[in-house]
């Protein structure tokens, strides 16, 4: 089964993104609104991949896992915690966020989006 990872930041943001009253967003509003999402979205890619080349080849079929993974600007990862669910899964997916890769994250308003994230891994 293919592994799903939802980094949770970005769901919010694009759903706060959303709630904007739009008789008051001017175009250029409108465009900034779109390249910061496109920009969250691109790198919540950069980080999923990531992450999940590093998750081990296992059977978690019906498993679940939340971690919290905090990063610094630069994209080092400075401290992940799990937040609960299958022990097994959730050993791995502490491990692989802790080898991962992962990129600096393209702006200081796309950083604050990601810099405390929890991640969920279902299978």
């Amino acid at each position: 089964m293919k592994p799903f990872l939802n980094i949770a930041a970005f769901a919010s943001v694009l759903l706060t993104v959303g709630c904007v009253p739009d008789h008051h967003v001017t175009r250029a509003e409108s465009m900034k609104v779109t390249v910061r999402g496109n920009d969250i979205n691109h790198y919540a890619t950069q980080v999923h991949d990531a992450i999940t080349d590093k998750m081990p080849i296992a059977n978690f079929d019906g498993m679940r896992c939340t971690v919290r993974m905090q990063l610094a600007r630069d994209g080092m990862v400075l401290n992940v915690q799990s937040e609960g669910g299958d022990a097994f899964l959730c050993d791995a997916a502490l491990k692989a966020v802790q080898v991962a890769k992962i990129p600096p994250a393209p702006s200081d308003e796309v950083y604050q989006v990601f810099k405390n994230t929890p991640l969920d891994f279902r299978y």
